[in-house]
């Protein structure tokens, strides 16, 4: 199992998997040509997946699918590069999160005392703990320093406690993200949606990005008019080409609860799994920026 101390961004969905797999992301998006903008309906869409609580529609290949299905499949560890920020956050001028993260098992006992590489970056573990490296750049200074590491294709390396190298890859670290919804409007850090309308979203599109955009809407926990109410059990996600802009179909989103919260999120990144012995372990890098809607 990944054990990454990661933060805000990490949601654990027990439901949706086997026990303790930690899930990172959440998403919602639908292809649309920047010249004819046609509607991608839902019976266009093909299912890709459904769990009884995650639904998954796509137009793209299963390839491009398993390439963020990794981010959920059991593994002993892997080392992660993540770029976190909110619609929020962003519009008050602050930059996103940034994590470097690593964590190794092997035949079920934790590496301990180990250093990874990301290009000529290194880091060792002991800021958290032996078994596992952590780093979170916060300050604008910092986030400047490892921004740069976005947008291009990354060597990350792991190495035990004698220097050796145990494990590498090399994989596309996407642009950083970022997307608005044009038909919402913006209350308090929150964009009011008609659900009655198909929802329009536009972000950064990256050409050179051929594992396609993956965004998500899930409950936010709370009800407007009746707190009481329960959570919602279901969450959609749509993958789509990386193009920068997406109509979602009002018919997908007619389940959503009218005076609730909902979050959006988006994610863009790249995955591989390496193996070592028998063991798999993924190297990874995304990037999420969530935003909070208000169902009318």
């Amino acid at each position: 199992m990944l054990q990454l101390y990661l933060e805000f961004s990490v949601l654990t969905i027990k439901k949706m998997k086997k026990s303790n797999l930690i899930y990172f992301l959440i998403f919602v998006s639908i292809y649309l040509s920047s010249c004819a903008k046609s509607n991608f309906v839902s019976s266009e869409l093909r299912k890709v997946k459904d769990d009884n609580t995650l639904v998954v529609y796509s137009e793209l290949s299963n390839k491009s699918y398993t390439v963020y299905d990794n981010f959920f499949t059991e593994n002993q560890g892997g080392f992660l590069l993540l770029a976190n920020q909110t619609i929020g956050r962003e519009q008050n001028g602050g930059l996103p999160d940034i994590t470097v993260s690593a964590s190794m098992k092997l035949k079920g006992t934790d590496l301990e005392n180990f250093k990874v590489k990301l290009d000529d970056k290194e880091y060792t573990t002991g800021t958290h703990t032996d078994k596992a490296v952590y780093k979170q750049y916060t300050s604008t200074s910092e986030v400047n320093s490892i921004l740069p590491y976005f947008g291009k294709n990354i060597d990350m390396k792991i190495y035990n406690s004698s220097n050796e190298l145990l494990l590498s890859s090399s994989i596309k670290s996407p642009v950083i993200t970022n997307f608005t919804i044009e038909n919402g409007s913006i209350l308090d850090n929150k964009v009011k949606i008609n659900k009655s309308e198909d929802l329009i979203i536009k972000w950064n599109a990256d050409p050179s990005n051929s594992n396609g955009v993956y965004f998500v809407i899930r409950d936010g926990g709370f009800n407007m008019d009746n707190p009481d109410l329960p959570a919602s059990e279901k969450i959609i996600a749509i993958l789509a080409d990386d193009d920068g802009n997406l109509i979602i179909d009002k018919e997908i989103l007619k389940d959503l609860l009218h005076s609730s919260h909902y979050n959006i999120d988006m994610i863009r990144g790249d995955s591989k799994f390496e193996t070592y012995g028998n063991e798999k372990f993924l190297f990874f890098s995304y990037n999420l920026y969530t935003g909070v809607i208000l169902v009318n």
